[in-house]
């Protein structure tokens, strides 16, 4: 039995679709690792603390920006639904980024310095914008991942790449400093999401939603009410080490795992936008199949992830502190000692992160929601301990090793959830 897609496609289907999207992915990852060594000479680790600081706030609050009503575009039956959910999506962002917004006004820089985090200070009022912008790039991904619109979501990554490296790296021989980084990444952000935007619009003229949103709010209400802390919560378990991180070892080492985290985002950031984007479209109508087709793409898809992830793990292991070394410049060898510790979890995420999906599939929102609760207690509660016990490096590999080990817990969950396990015993 093939496997299925909308068209009534293969596995070679699954592929050319998977490679449309790679194409993009992989030049925009290109473009970063690139700028790397040029960036990390014109910018001191300690402006990457403060950038890397900013970034896992803006992630936090992103991940929230759309009430997680963006996950749910990509399911309905009826395509005049999806429309619906968009708009639902779009105003929960804009909501939350206003409401943010008088936060950040209404609440003393005291505070912020409290909280440990007075490196943003003087740039914190940009975060409301840059979570807005997140919040359209996510719901306007996954409407034009639902029309197949492969191509153009390649060329809207590929430009914001660009244009964030540009930015960046002129900024930088200006003599720039931490605004060089954050207004190359906003720029980037600004083109994504107004030329997604515009496609969303374009493609969606002449479909009109006949029901009301508060009817579809009430059908899909599993995701904003479960979903959207399920979704907190692993980001958060992802970036609490750069809030607790300056107060345990300072800038200069949050700045050394800031560079270490962003290149090992690298390739689970390929895997999750061109495997991921690719297997959601899929995986959804094959669930609507029956449970034997989804349990074949999911294994499948599992399988070659996993094949495809291994020579990085190797690499990692073997020679991660002397790559970065050699790549970015002999400061940041520790970066690479962060690197080859958290190899485990980046392998195992590059595995999990495009079989995630199967979670909204499924509708299991609010188990996964107790999941992600335990993996943000339990890495927390490493991260705290290790940091009172241990020096940075030390600490940063506990943390890793206790995502690896949640990461493992989380991909037998989701072969279960595809049908992996079922289909073996009844085939």
């Amino acid at each position: 039995m093939s496997l299925p897609s909308e068209q009534g496609g293969t596995p070679s289907t699954f592929w050319k679709k998977v490679a449309s999207l790679a194409t993009g992915a992989v030049f925009s990852q290109a473009v970063n690792v690139a700028i790397l060594p040029v960036l990390s000479r014109l910018y001191l680790p300690d402006e990457f603390g403060v950038f890397g600081v900013f970034l896992a706030v803006v992630a936090v609050f992103a991940v929230s920006a759309n009430m997680g009503y963006e996950m749910a575009i990509m399911l309905p039956d009826k395509r005049e639904d999806a429309p619906g959910l968009m708009n639902l999506s779009l105003q929960a962002c804009v909501g939350l980024s206003v409401a943010l917004l008088i936060l950040l006004v209404a609440i003393p820089e005291s505070w912020i310095r409290w909280a440990g985090q007075e490196a943003v200070i003087g740039w914190h009022y940009l975060i409301p914008l840059s979570v807005f912008l997140e919040g359209v790039i996510q719901a306007v991904s996954v409407s034009l991942n639902r029309s197949q619109l492969y191509q153009e979501m390649t060329r809207l990554r590929i430009a914001r790449a660009v244009t964030n490296a540009l930015i960046a790296v002129g900024a930088g021989l200006a003599g720039a400093g931490v605004e060089g980084l954050l207004i190359g990444f906003m720029l980037g952000q600004g083109i994504n999401a107004i030329g997604g935007w515009w496609l969303w619009k374009r493609q969606s003229a002449g479909i009109r939603f006949e029901g009301t949103l508060r009817e579809l709010a009430r059908s899909y209400r599993d995701f904003p009410l479960y979903g959207m802390a399920s979704a907190w919560l692993n980001v958060a378990s992802k970036q609490v080490i750069f809030f607790l991180m300056p107060g345990l070892f300072g800038e200069g080492a949050t700045g050394q795992y800031s560079k270490s985290e962003r290149v090992l985002n690298i390739a689970p950031g390929l895997m999750s936008i061109s495997i991921g984007r690719v297997f959601y479209e899929e995986a959804s109508t094959a669930a609507r199949q029956g449970t034997s087709a989804l349990a074949k793409i999911t294994s499948k898809t599992a399988i070659r992830l996993a094949v495809l992830g291994l020579p990085v793990l190797v690499i990692l292991i073997l020679w991660g502190p002397d790559l970065f070394a050699w790549v970015l410049g002999s400061q940041w060898r520790q970066a690479g000692e962060f690197a080859r510790w958290m190899s485990p979890w980046l392998y195992l995420t590059m595995i999990a992160s495009p079989l995630s999906y199967l979670i909204d599939i499924r509708r299991k929102l609010k188990e996964f929601l107790l999941y992600n609760a335990s993996l943000f207690m339990v890495r927390t509660g490493v991260l705290i301990w290790a940091g009172q016990q241990f020096g940075a490096l030390k600490t940063v590999a506990w943390f890793g090793a206790a995502g690896a080990v949640m990461m493992l817990i989380q991909i037998g969950y989701l072969l279960n959830l595809g049908g992996v396990f079922s289909n073996r015993k009844t085939s």
